[in-house]
């Protein structure tokens, strides 16, 4: 049966099951792709469900990540403007990044956020050029009926990169970033912050726990508190991991023990505030929104530039066109949090001068089975 993916959805070889090395090429669907389902099979659990598809390339996907009934023909009448956006987004995002070079990402998601419903296109340009730009991107749904949607036109965002208790300063000695959160590895407590502090800025990928020779000192403020444990940077992913040997929790330290990871939804786009904490920007601890989720930018490190996925956007004001960025150099790593609830939204990556980009940490985590504490 033909399916349609509606996240970005990891691609697992060999058995269906999250493992370290059974994506070892870091591929993955993203929303809208239609796959091939010849199997149904059951798995390892993840977020209450164990079933699992198994496609006709012979790889495994997870069945919480795709529709198994996509609309055609008369069904097709029933999309809903979100919907309606991702395929807006789909047939699109090529022809858009050809004809447009200005353009730095391109996102659906929500425009009034007293209407979830809402939903537009949004071109994020590295200029202020808009000139031939449309207003609004024909879809061609299913049964061959052509629907529109509208696009926002942010100008002005600039080219972003990498930002290098949670307003301390946490490095390799040389590379210097902030910290997110503690976790709870299984054997011992480790701090967690962006990956490429402990590359020095690079986009180097260590692949996970590193090999003894590679466990060099991990400094907070200047003091050696342990060694480096863990690294990962990929599309989806840029976080590290440093051991405690000597530590005590502070009053000032934002503790997610018994809390969890914060999903970020169509509702919460425009509307939901955050708290973010750093070592740098002056306050440490300061307010944000959320813009925009599941969005790809061109990243730049040190050494290259790299598509990176899976983004939460955050800035100073619910009005994307108005917002500023929250974050500066020395930022990377730092902790954002919704505090209502309490819950993790992820760590600092980096931005531009328009916006902070956040990565969620809950899927590497239930990768290594790693606990927030």
């Amino acid at each position: 049966m033909k399916a349609r993916v509606n996240t970005f959805l990891n691609i697992r070889t060999g058995t269906p099951e999250i493992l370290p090395n059974n994506n070892p090429l870091d591929k993955y669907y993203s929303p809208g792709d239609v796959i091939e389902v010849v199997e149904i099979v059951n798995g390892q659990e993840y977020k209450g469900n164990s079933i699992w598809f198994k496609l006709d390339t012979g790889v495994f996907v997870w069945s919480g990540g795709i529709d198994d009934n996509p609309k055609t023909g008369a069904a097709a009448l029933a999309y809903t403007n979100a919907e309606i956006a991702k395929l807006a987004l789909e047939q699109n995002l090529q022809y858009l990044k050809i004809k447009f070079p200005n353009i730095l990402s391109i996102s659906d998601t929500v425009y009034d956020f007293d209407n979830t419903e809402s939903h537009v296109i949004v071109l994020y340009l590295d200029d202020n050029n808009a000139s031939e730009l449309p207003d609004k991107l024909e879809v061609k749904m299913p049964d061959g009926m052509i629907r529109t949607i509208p696009t926002e036109i942010i100008k002005d965002v600039g080219s972003g990169s990498i930002s290098v208790n949670q307003k301390d300063e946490i490095s390799n000695g040389k590379f210097h970033g902030s910290v997110c959160c503690i976790v709870d590895t299984g054997n011992d407590l480790k701090l967690a912050t962006a990956g490429h502090v402990f590359s020095e800025g690079r986009s180097t990928d260590f692949g996970g726990e590193l090999a003894i020779e590679l466990q060099t000192q991990a400094k907070i403020n200047k003091s050696v508190i342990g060694n480096w444990f863990f690294q990962v940077i990929n599309s989806r992913n840029d976080v590290a991991l440093a051991s405690i040997d000597n530590f005590m929790e502070d009053n000032g330290c934002i503790s997610f023990r018994d809390k969890d990871h914060y999903e970020v939804k169509d509702q919460d786009v425009r509307k939901t505030k955050v708290k973010v904490i750093s070592n740098v920007s002056n306050p440490k601890t300061r307010d944000a929104y959320i813009l925009d989720y599941n969005t790809v930018w061109g990243v730049k490190y040190n050494n290259e530039k790299i598509i990176k996925s899976n983004i939460i956007v955050i800035g100073n004001s619910t009005d994307r066109n108005k917002s500023g960025t929250v974050s500066q150099g020395g930022d990377s790593g730092g902790c954002v949090y919704e505090p209502i609830s309490g819950n993790l939204v992820g760590l600092i990556l980096g931005g531009n001068s328009r916006f902070t980009w956040v990565l969620p940490l809950k899927e590497i985590f239930d990768e290594y089975n790693y606990k927030l504490s």
